[in-house]
């Protein structure tokens, strides 16, 4: 079994930069447009946005979702403090199958079905601070 199997997520449109990982997470997640769920985003959180990106809040993705959150028919619900005990590999490895919105500091990313879907390579040896689980 491959532990960091990384898929890279190109769904970001030319005009944008990095401080979007949320975004192109969700945007992976839901199979919307990235302008769709950018849009979505900043209507119902924006005091949590820098109002010229997408970039986050050291609180915006647990402000974002809380316990659960609804986008585009995908439903997240927050996994239990559990898996703070996991550094992303591990979480990797113990969730081969299933779809997660997965928060490392200073960074969100999707793990599917063991796979690691992400902008860029993001460090496996980083703590899981939070994670939900993606049901339609």
């Amino acid at each position: 079994m491959t532990i960091n199997a990384l898929k890279t997520l190109n769904l970001r449109p030319r005009n944008r930069t990095g401080g979007d990982c949320v975004v192109l997470a969700l945007t992976f997640i839901t199979g919307a447009s990235y302008m769709d769920v950018e849009d979505v985003i900043k209507q119902h959180h924006s005091r949590y946005m820098k109002p010229e990106s997408t970039r986050a809040h050291g609180v915006f993705t647990e402000q974002l979702f809380k316990d659960e959150f609804t986008i585009f028919g995908y439903k997240l619900t927050k996994l239990d403090d559990s898996v703070m005990n996991h550094r992303l590999w591990s979480f990797i490895k113990d969730h081969q199958n299933g779809t997660f919105f997965v928060k490392i500091y200073g960074h969100a990313l999707v793990v599917k079905d063991g796979q690691q879907y992400d902008r860029a390579d993001s460090s496996v040896n980083c703590p899981v601070l939070a994670a939900w689980i993606v049901t339609k």
